[in-house]
Formats: C-alpha cells, sequence, structure tokens
C-alpha cells in the first residue's frame, strides 16, 4: 500500500462522511497541475488530437471517438473539493501520514514533528489494521525526512 507523508495545519481535521469514515482526499499540491493538464488535453481534444499512452505525442482522434467529449473519454475535470486545501505554507506546521490506494486518507493523527511522527508509526504500525509494514522509528524518520518541503502560494 502507498503512504505519502502530507504537511498540514496543527488544526486539520480530515473530513468524515455520515458513518464516521474517511473521505478520500487527494493531495492537494497535485490539483493545479491535474486541473491544468486536464484543461490541455481538454482544448486538444477540441482540435481533434489527443495524447498517444505508447509515446506521449498527440495524435488524431480516432472516428470512433469523434462523437464523444473530452470529459466523457476521460472523465470529469478535477474537483476541488476531492483535494485538501491549498493552505499557505506557513500554515503547514504539522505532519500527518496518508496512505494514498484511495486517493488519500489519513493513517495517523497530525503531529508536530517529523519524530514524533516517526515514533507513531513505528507504534501503531502493525497494529492499525493496514497488514503493517513493520518498520522501525528509524525507517520512518527518513522515509518523513526524504517527503519535500510544500511549495504553496
Amino acid at each position: 500500500m502507498g503512504t505519502a507523508v502530507r504537511r498540514v495545519p496543527s488544526d486539520w481535521t480530515h473530513p468524515r462522511d455520515e458513518s464516521g469514515r474517511y473521505l478520500p482526499l487527494r493531495n492537494g499540491l497535485d490539483f493545479e497541475r491535474q486541473a491544468r493538464q486536464w484543461d490541455e488535453h481538454a482544448a486538444k481534444w477540441q482540435q481533434g488530437l489527443r495524447r498517444d499512452l505508447d509515446t506521449d505525442d498527440w495524435e488524431l482522434i480516432k472516428a470512433d471517438l469523434l462523437a464523444i467529449t473530452y470529459a466523457e473519454y476521460e472523465g470529469p475535470r478535477p474537483d476541488p473539493q476531492e483535494y485538501t486545501p491549498q493552505w499557505p505554507a506557513a500554515e503547514c506546521t504539522h505532519w500527518q501520514m496518508y496512505e494514498e490506494m484511495t486517493e488519500g486518507t489519513p493513517i495517523s493523527p497530525v503531529c508536530a514533528s517529523p519524530e514524533e511522527l516517526a515514533r507513531w508509526m513505528a507504534d501503531h504500525d502493525d497494529a492499525n489494521g493496514r497488514g503493517g509494514t513493520l518498520l522501525n522509528y528509524w525507517d520512518w524518520l527518513a522515509f518523513i525526512r526524504r517527503t519535500p518541503l510544500i511549495s504553496i502560494r
């Protein structure tokens, strides 16, 4: 299972549905890039072009696809409601571990430091029902510290 560290404000509470389960949220740092890419591809679609998955070049849309819209072909434009908010970098003073298989649900509490998050992950890794990677504190700390600093606004 993929895990990723996200920088969050100290008071961040990940939203839940009516039954108390976390709502999957993609990493907000990816929203602008995903939306920009979708817009570019939709504009090319209007010109009769689509991205070839093998070569990454633009190619003519095949005749059987000409009758549909880009959204019908690729899916809807990224929705900001499906991403974590894009907080100012100065507000992202804390760390939280997310699993990325469902576009992002937290697997740790919000922690004040990389060391606190590494300790929590080492202590709870096998007990949280994820099958456990059984990494120790030092492995988790190294993983957390490899996370690049955020560059929001």
